[in-house]
This record gives structure tokens, sequence and C-alpha cells, in this order.
């Protein structure tokens, strides 16, 4: 009695036998999904949006496997996705910590320097007047 396997066949079967491969739309789109996160951590005050954007790459990639092994799509949203969470948290504890030092008086000299410093290169000319302090 002989036992098939088709996931190890022994001769391996060529590319002609094997026929083209299918493609898994879920694993392409939770690799744009945690491209996109990568993309949206590179801004501050989108970190939410780059946390949301890797979750929802991770979960598509593991959804997009359907009992077949990961496929290069599939493990690239994997990985876009947990560069966008650790990038989008690594941004929130910075804000935070910024916002922290902010509030201490210990560091207002340092800031009020720093703000003098802006101004004397005129970077805040550049700003719209809505958003100048």
């Amino acid at each position: 009695m002989e036992q098939t396997n088709d996931f190890y066949d022994f001769p391996p079967k060529s590319k002609k036998e094997r026929g083209p491969k299918e493609p898994n739309t879920m694993a392409t789109v939770a690799m744009l999904l945690g491209l996109l996160g990568v993309m949206l951590s590179c801004s501050c005050s989108l970190f939410p949006g780059a946390i949301g954007s890797g979750v929802a790459a991770i979960a598509t990639a593991v959804l997009s496997k359907k009992g077949k092994p990961f496929r290069g799509t599939a493990i690239l949203g994997i990985l876009f996705g947990v560069i966008a969470i650790l990038a989008g948290v690594v941004e929130f504890a910075y804000l935070v910590m910024l916002t922290t030092a902010m509030k201490n008086p210990d560091y207002a000299p340092f800031f009020n320097q720093v703000f003098e410093q802006m101004e004397q290169m005129g970077y805040f000319d550049m700003l719209p007047e809505s958003v100048r302090p």
C-alpha cells in the first residue's frame, strides 16, 4: 500500500506540473496594511493609525493562511505589522514623556531656550498664523 502526502511529494513536481500559484488576496491586503502602518508611524501624530493598521495587518495575514503555510506576502504583512505596532508604541511613549517633561517646571528654562532659538531662526514664520505660538 502506497501512501501519498501532497505536502511532501518526492520527487518534487516541476513548476509546470504544479501549475500557477493562486493569488492570495488577503495576504496582499495584509502586506499593504502593514506597509500603511509603517508609513503612518513616520508621523508623530498618527501613531494610533499605525497601531491599528499593524494589528489589522497581522490579523489579515493570519486569516489568509487557510490551512496552508505562510507565503511571502503574508510574512511581509506580519513583519510590517509588528514594525508598525512597535513604532506606534514607541512614538506614544515618546509623546507621553515629552508632554510630562514640558509640564515639569524644572525643565521650563530648557524649553524656553529651545523656543527662543526657534524664534531667532525664523521657524515660526513658516507656520500658518492659526498655529503659531
